[in-house]
């Protein structure tokens, strides 16, 4: 019996047919509130906006000092050990003991170059607020995305596991696990990487696993589908695996599909919440139900009135393992 090894969304499940069951992985429960107040306690870009705010306000301040009113003073004492005197009368001049005070106050009216100063420092802080503001926003917004992404995933996990049992499937087995970081040596006729991490982490694990077949699904398009505005997708595209595929010298072969992927909605609300969850765009405020409709169709099902029509591109590369060296 063929052993193939399917993984699809990174570091998060796996489906494997043919294979031994498997042990069950340390867990954590997050709310998310609470996996959002980790993010923005223990995200370096946060501590780094939020580190410049506050050294903006002590350059301010110290601006600020600058127009107060200064009082400075000193002093100083001294001893006369050999007087002066006149040699024929033996007269003698000056105090053994001589103390002089001064003091100084200054108080600044019009410093032209000090005002200049506080309204750039004025302008900084607003920059640095603005900064820190639009870096806690887009970790939310991708704390939010990783959160509904991993109760998805647990759904699709629950359902693949419904339709083993219901179906009687005996070949297969879900892994939950961490592919990148596991360190099974279980060999497998084949493995697919369905929308799976880069090449870079996949040629290893392949390497290391499979014996005969390598299949790679990548995204063959550019631009966020989820976006008002045209985002770049992030990730390795299916022309960027193909290229360095090229580079290292391994032979593959390439397929182009097309599938309709579009999303169903119970209402506009409901769309415009999926666009804010899911969308690139830089300024979530203008996802708004005006800018989001023109993007939709009307539907004759009553339980799903919209549908955000998607054709999704896929690159599907497959390599013999005994080509890979």
């Amino acid at each position: 019996m063929k052993r193939v090894f399917l993984a699809a969304l990174a570091s998060c499940a796996a489906a494997v047919l043919g294979a031994q069951e498997p042990t069950q992985p340390q867990t954590i429960t997050l709310t998310l509130d609470q996996a959002i107040e980790i993010a923005l306690n223990e995200n370096p870009t946060i501590r780094i906006a939020d580190m410049e705010i506050e050294r903006q306000d002590y350059v301010r301040k110290e601006t600020v000092a600058n127009l107060l009113p200064s009082l400075s003073g000193s002093g100083q004492y001294s001893y006369a050990i050999i007087k002066q005197k006149m040699s024929k009368s033996g007269l003698s001049f000056g105090a053994d003991n001589t103390v002089t005070v001064a003091a100084n106050l200054n108080v600044p009216l019009f410093v032209p170059s000090v005002y200049a100063s506080l309204k750039l420092n004025d302008a900084q802080i607003a920059e640095a607020v603005e900064s820190a503001r639009s870096s806690r926003v887009n970790m939310v917004n991708e704390v939010r995305k990783a959160y509904y992404n991993m109760l998805l995933l647990q759904e699709s996990l629950d359902v693949l596991r419904e339709t083993i049992r219901t179906q009687n499937l005996t070949n297969i087995t879900p892994l939950p696990c961490d592919l990148l970081q596991s360190t099974d040596r279980t060999r497998y006729d084949g493995m697919v990487f369905c929308f799976f991490g880069s090449l870079a982490e996949i040629l290893p694990v392949a390497r290391r696993q499979c014996a005969k077949t390598l299949i790679i699904i990548k995204k063959n398009y550019d631009l966020h589908r989820f976006s008002l505005t045209e985002q770049p997708i992030r990730g390795e595209t299916a022309p960027a695996a193909c290229e360095t595929l090229r580079k290292l010298g391994v032979p593959f072969e390439f397929d182009a599909q097309e599938l309709e992927h579009g999303q169903p909605f119970a209402s506009l609300d409901d769309a415009v919440r999926f666009f804010r969850i899911y969308s690139r765009d830089e300024t979530p405020g203008a996802i708004t139900p005006e800018a989001v409709l023109p993007r939709l169709l009307r539907t004759d099902n009553a339980q799903y009135p919209y549908y955000l029509p998607q054709t999704k591109r896929l690159g599907i590369l497959t390599i013999r393992m005994e080509d890979l060296v």
